[in-house]
């Protein structure tokens, strides 16, 4: 009896009960995440390609298009070096085959004798209309190249362009030396001009290729054109023709431009590799995401997919990487519109918020340094401008007066509009009237850097080789200064 009344009054809640309870409650709310994980699609409805266009566009003045020529124009290259490359010409080098490399043209002080090869396909390009076409697109106030790719557009873009016009950029680099050797002012500043559009066109489109792309032309050329500077005195024509074409073709839009379209690529790859609750969540698709990341197709989900789906379980979810990822661009562009030196100081801690960053954010594992980083390949850009326009200034008043000036203070208004500034923080160059200089320089200009400090306002004559110069160095590191004219390498 009492065995009897005490079974009929065991606690339905007993532990074991409660345990069983939970786990099935458990079971069934992950077998429904697997399943809404597994048959939940992505609902794209955001067209990316054509805002990225509009972006483009906005950050450049009004009027004709010039890119369908830039691309028309680079498209000789391919031709004309599988033309010479057909020629019997001896390697350059005994141990290989012949190649063509209009970089020994302008990579070392003196000019090697067996460039013949090089000065045929610079005159095939003038011959075939490329340069003539150059000079039609440079005149042409933007570059604006039509939407491409499949979506998600951040993997699968397809930029074969820009090869050619780094290729075009260098036999263009090529024959600015070569023009400068035999006087050839006129056809000199063109070459100069139309390589710096080449770099102006690539650094105005919608990737950060594009942009790393456009800035390395135009670093490349401006390093030419000072080595040039410091080599043999210029006119007072050749130097306000220099100024004009970097006033025509430069500066490029804004770096926080380049982020922004950044942006906008990792939010097409978001939109395409999640699925939308409606409400503005959703889990990655990693099913989909490999797909695509793989060869841009579909297919029908296996028992691989349904694995990835309870994985992505844990993965942060749409609105998580959603915020993260314009948390990450809004810091990138506020910084991108700061001076190097304002940033130096007060800029954004990437460091810290990657560490944030765990195995649920596996989507956002592009979110690298290297992003980052283009920032400062940027500020050694706009820097080398600053530095150039700076330089031409200077060979331009020596070429009036025939003395150097004092004070970077005596180039403006006549030659320059104002004085220059540094880039890096707005204040002041580093301009000095020295002797006695191993490279027969007569003078020193450089940027003080992110310090603000003239690392080499102590060292004597015989100390110029030591100074703390970066001459390709980047602005960021303190202590260092970078040197503007720096002489041609040796080698």
């Amino acid at each position: 009896m009492n065995a009897a009344m005490t079974s009929r009054h065991k606690r339905w809640y007993r532990s074991r009960n409660l345990a069983i309870g939970l786990g099935g409650a458990a079971a069934l709310f992950i077998a429904y995440q697997v399943y809404w994980a597994a048959t939940a699609e992505p609902a794209p409805v955001i067209d990316y390609a054509a805002k990225l266009v509009e972006l483009s566009e906005s950050a450049q003045p009004a009027g004709e298009n010039g890119w369908p020529l830039f691309v028309e124009a680079s498209g000789y290259v391919d031709e004309v070096v599988a033309a010479v490359q057909e020629m019997e010409f001896a390697p350059h080098d005994e141990d290989k085959e012949f190649y063509l490399d209009f970089s020994r043209v302008y990579g070392s002080q003196s000019i090697p004798p067996d460039i013949e090869p090089e000065r045929l396909a610079i005159k095939m390009l003038r011959e075939r209309g490329a340069f003539d076409l150059l000079a039609q697109a440079a005149a042409c106030p933007r570059a604006v190249r039509p939407a491409r790719g499949s979506p998600p557009l951040f993997m699968n873009i397809q930029l074969p362009e820009l090869g050619q016009f780094r290729h075009l950029a260098k036999a263009l680099t090529a024959s600015m030396r070569l023009e400068a050797q035999q006087g050839n002012q006129v056809q000199r500043i063109a070459a100069f001009e139309h390589s710096l559009a080449l770099g102006r066109a690539a650094a105005s489109q919608w990737t950060l290729i594009d942009r790393l792309v456009g800035m390395s032309i135009v670093s490349m050329t401006l390093h030419e054109l000072r080595y040039e500077l410091l080599e043999n005195a210029i006119d007072e024509l050749t130097g306000r023709g220099l100024l004009d074409a970097m006033d025509r073709q430069l500066p490029m839009p804004p770096m926080s431009l380049a982020y922004e379209a950044e942006r906008m690529l990792l939010l097409d790859g978001i939109q395409w590799s999640f699925s939308d609750d409606g409400h503005g969540d959703g889990r990655l698709d990693l099913s989909k995401y490999n797909q695509i990341s793989a060869s841009g197709g579909g297919g029908a989900p296996g028992l691989g997919s349904v694995l990835e789906s309870v994985g992505s379980i844990f993965l942060a979810g749409r609105a998580e990487t959603t915020a993260l990822t314009n948390e990450f661009y809004d810091h990138l562009v506020v910084d991108a519109d700061l001076d190097p030196a304002t940033r130096f100081k007060e800029g954004f801690d990437f460091a810290t918020f990657q560490a944030e960053l765990t195995y649920r954010h596996f989507f956002l594992n592009s979110l690298g340094s290297a992003v980052v980083r283009v920032m400062e390949h940027n500020d050694r850009c706009v820097a080398q401008i600053g530095g150039t326009r700076a330089m031409i200034a200077i060979e331009t008043f020596r070429a009036i007066h025939g003395r150097l000036p004092t004070s970077l203070d005596q180039l403006a208004p006549d030659i320059l509009a104002e004085v220059p500034a540094d880039p890096t923080h707005g204040g002041p160059f580093v301009y000095r009237l020295i002797e006695n200089d191993p490279n027969g320089r007569a003078y020193l200009l450089a940027s003080t850097g992110v310090d603000q400090t003239d690392d080499s306002a102590s060292a004597g004559p015989d100390d110029l080789e030591e100074f703390s110069y970066s001459p390709r160095g980047n602005v960021w590191d303190e202590g260092l200064d970078v040197l503007f004219n720096e002489p041609r390498p040796n080698e």
